[in-house]
């Protein structure tokens, strides 16, 4: 089965959360003037990306940190070459690198492949499902790497802004050396910093000034509920129901007793903590309740309950559009302020008054065909 269509009618984002929801396997392929780019799925998860000019990024990462020598690389290429194994297994092989700093690479790898071919705004895409892949792959959450591209794009933003509007000092140059260039592989900061947050806050609030569709409005959105608690799942108003349409930390692998998170739906008819928001129109932190969509609904799709969680309104027009579920089930800790992030919500809310955006929001709710 293929799936073809235009870049021009249907954002890449869209695109890749459509397959990541439908545990699709297969490849994206994405044409335009500078080539034919190419996303990898198994089970609606990542395995790689490749654009025509950006072949061996894997190993120029490596040689930029420091982490391999050009010797060492032309030896592990021309090995490729010959064997065409991919290059982290050679890496492992000849112990060059340890299996987590091998993720880490490759997931930076990838953020910054599908960073350049999101930002293709002409061609056609076709997605090829007939793809047999090798069992053995490192899977990346996609909702993870849109995160980090969607936090990429706002920091190279947010730098060329700086840039262009503030003269050089000393100072200036110290202040961008730091958070801003981490490395995407680098652990997060300490949830408790609010300096960063607030930072994330400016940086997400100014993009959802001008949205260039809905999928990037909840991005922003999950962008900084990732920096707040442990997993989240995004819930858009579709008729009467809210139906999950995006998220994080809640495994995507389907299994005979796991429900997967973009297909929850959730009736307004019914008792739920996702009605009371709706009805109240106000944040909801404590407990999650007992009950088919409180303790039932979570342990389906995870192997860990929560001891608090946190459920907060999307508000346009007067109207509760959407809600934010988020939970600390990993962790157990308590869960950080979430004033920051209703801000957020709050600007989001505006960002959706505009009809077009919100038909398009409610699209993201519709099956994957």
């Amino acid at each position: 089965m293929s799936i073809i269509g235009s870049l021009e009618d249907l954002s890449l984002a869209d695109i890749i959360q459509v397959i990541a929801g439908s545990q699709k396997t297969g490849v994206l392929f994405v044409n335009s003037d500078e080539g034919r780019s190419s996303i990898v799925f198994k089970n609606g998860y990542v395995v790689s990306a490749s654009k025509p000019d950006l072949a061996n990024r894997l190993g120029q990462l490596m040689l930029k940190r420091g982490e391999i020598s050009e010797s060492a690389l032309e030896m592990c290429l021309k090995e490729q070459t010959q064997t065409s194994l991919p290059l982290g297994e050679i890496l492992l092989k000849h112990s060059m690198v340890t299996p987590d700093n091998l993720r880490a690479y490759m997931k930076q790898q990838v953020v910054e492949t599908v960073n350049e071919i999101v930002n293709l705004g002409e061609g056609s895409f076709s997605f090829q499902t007939d793809t047999q892949l090798p069992a053995d792959l490192v899977l990346f959450d996609p909702q993870h790497i849109l995160m980090d591209v969607a936090y990429l794009q706002d920091t190279r933003r947010s730098t060329i802004r700086s840039v262009a509007e503030e003269p050089f000092s000393p100072s200036t140059l110290i202040g961008e050396i730091g958070d801003d260039q981490r490395p995407a592989f680098a652990a997060r900061p300490d949830k408790s910093t609010d300096v960063r947050c607030v930072q994330l806050l400016r940086e997400l609030a100014e993009e959802l000034a001008r949205p260039r569709d809905s999928t990037e409005v909840s991005l922003l959105v999950l962008r900084l509920a990732s920096e707040l608690v442990d997993r989240s799942l995004f819930f858009v108003l579709s008729g009467d129901a809210f139906v999950a349409c995006g998220g994080f930390g809640f495994p995507l692998r389907p299994s005979p007793d796991r429900q997967i998170p973009s297909q929850i739906r959730v009736p307004l008819s019914d008792s739920s903590i996702f009605k009371s928001v709706s009805e109240t129109r106000q944040a909801y932190r404590g407990v999650l309740l007992d009950g088919e969509w409180g303790k039932l609904l979570i342990s389906k799709i995870a192997d860990r309950l929560p001891n608090e969680i946190v459920v907060l309104p999307i508000i346009s027009q007067d109207q509760v559009i959407a809600v934010l579920y988020g939970d600390n089930g990993d962790s157990q800790q308590r869960i950080h302020s979430t004033d920051l992030l209703e801000v957020l919500l709050s600007q989001a809310g505006m960002a959706l008054e505009n009809k077009v955006l919100r038909e398009r929001l409610i699209k993201l709710t519709e099956p994957f065909h």
